[in-house]
């Protein structure tokens, strides 16, 4: 899910500041101030355990004893947490005058680029933005379903008529193959057995040593740097042939080659690599993890779910006579709140964070110009007086006439208002297609029907700890249909 607003290495610097609470020292709330929720060492070490839902459980703890605001100090900086729909809209409704971004996510220029989003001025990134938002609009996402399909079925047909398998490092390679042939175009897609590890290293730079030390002298750091290098040369030999070229591409690639600035300029070669780079950042992860959840939940609430969701297949694409395009995703109505409701549970996000630019007024308290505010979609959207029977998976509840999601901002798994995820559309339909041609596709049950999984806090989103083991069967050809 494409996200620069809300993007989703935020769960790197989550994790750090949360485990940084060790370093709480317990003073007075300053007048105005949120009340300030704090731990001594001993019990934190006690009660905690920051590495997996020990972190939430923290957040919990806060919100019981001081209610929707408070503020937690870490070293000299102070991190104001807005739980619920109403806390939420301080932040989801600033302007860019109010809060920023920038400073936050700092430690991904090693990996974008020097002037690209956070390292721009705010007029140049507000303007690389809005290339992306144009190459997620609805022209070019109708391109998206086929490539999306298509890929599904290509890789899923890879697999043995029945076996075993970790679906979320399969789903890690099934989106990382949809979202560069969408957003990197088919040049890169065909160089993926190069472009693929390369990426890995990229990845695997942006580590919690990251989030405070980008440019420490790590073997980490020192792989991304040389994997940037050869990105940029692999991305750059391919924008100067479609330079070239006579004939234009119809993808997001090459919407980016003719895109121009305000003055009039074009964007730089440089420019379209790191735009290209933080596009599939800001997506890859979120889809793999969340098509993983997607399945758990499915595989767990089979009755009736299942038979609902392949009765909705079956009417919906004979209806279109097997084509797919946004109408038709869209019409999938019990997959889409499948989807709503995995990613409520399971939010990829664990928190969105701003800079305070000015004071900030929220009933009697006053956050003030420098703090970090942070909004957390996990806790909002388990909220007991707003979800009923909050932990209980029931894709019904977004449906006529409950629409338990009905206040603005209680549902926030790609941020809010001003603050939304640019990619939550592009999200969306690349979870509901590989899920779709999954479905059509196999019989699956978890490999240990008592499995449980744990969320792990620990990598860039919030996925399952360990994996998550399925057992798979080919359905008979007959029964693939419109595969």
């Amino acid at each position: 899910m494409v996200d620069w607003t809300a993007f989703p290495l935020l769960a790197t610097a989550t994790v750090f500041i949360l485990s940084a609470l060790l370093f709480f020292i317990r003073s007075p709330t300053p007048v105005g101030r949120a009340p300030r929720f704090s731990y001594l060492v001993g019990a934190l070490l006690g009660r905690f355990n920051m590495k997996e839902e020990g972190a939430m459980d923290l957040l919990w703890a806060a919100y019981k004893k001081h209610g929707d605001m408070f503020t937690l100090k870490i070293l000299h900086k102070h991190i104001t947490i807005l739980i619920g729909a109403e806390a939420s809209a301080v932040m989801y409704n600033a302007n860019d005058s109010e809060v920023s971004s920038k400073e936050i996510y700092s430690f991904t220029i090693p990996v974008f680029g020097k002037g690209i989003v956070y390292d721009a001025p705010t007029h140049i990134m507000a303007q690389q933005l809005k290339f992306v938002r144009h190459g997620l609009g609805s022209t070019l996402m109708e391109t998206y379903c086929a490539k999306i399909a298509n890929e599904s079925a290509m890789y899923f047909n890879s697999w043995p008529d029945a076996g075993e398998c970790d679906f979320h490092k399969e789903m890690s390679e099934l989106t990382a193959l949809s979202a560069s042939r969408c957003l990197l175009g088919d040049e890169i897609r065909g160089k993926i057995s190069k472009f693929g590890p390369l990426y890995q290293k990229l990845s695997d730079g942006l580590s919690h040593i990251s989030v405070l030390f980008p440019y420490l002298p790590t073997k980490a750091h020192r792989e991304r740097d040389k994997a940037r290098a050869q990105i940029h040369d692999l991305f750059i030999e391919v924008i100067e042939k479609r330079r070239e070229a006579e004939s234009k591409s119809d993808d997001y690639l090459q919407l980016l080659i003719d895109s121009r600035y305000r003055d009039g300029q074009r964007a730089s070669n440089d420019d379209i690599v790191g735009i290209m780079i933080a596009t599939l950042f800001g997506g890859q992860h979120t889809s793999a993890i969340t098509s993983t959840w997607v399945a758990f939940m499915i595989a767990t609430h089979k009755e009736p779910l299942l038979k609902r969701l392949l009765d909705e297949q079956k009417e919906v694409l004979t209806a279109s006579n097997g084509e797919l395009s946004v109408e038709v995703v869209d019409s999938m109505k019990l997959l889409h709140l499948a989807v709503k409701e995995t990613l409520r549970l399971f939010p990829p996000l664990i928190m969105l964070a701003r800079t305070a630019l000015k004071p900030l007024k929220y009933k009697e308290f006053v956050i003030p110009k420098g703090d970090i505010l942070m909004t957390c979609p996990t806790l909002t959207q388990r909220l007991p007086e707003v979800f009923k029977n909050p932990d209980e998976f029931d894709p019904d509840r977004f449906a006529e006439p409950r629409k338990e999601d009905a206040e603005r901002f209680a549902y926030q798994p790609f941020g809010g208002g001003r603050h939304m995820c640019l990619g939550n559309r592009f999200g969306y339909l690349q979870i509901k297609i590989v899920i779709s041609v999954f479905l059509r596709m196999f019989e699956f049950e978890l490999k240990d029907p008592n499995w449980k999984p744990k969320i792990s806090y620990e990598a860039i989103v919030a996925g399952p700890a360990h994996g998550c083991e399925i057992k798979f069967k080919k359905r008979p050809k007959s029964e693939q249909f419109f595969i």
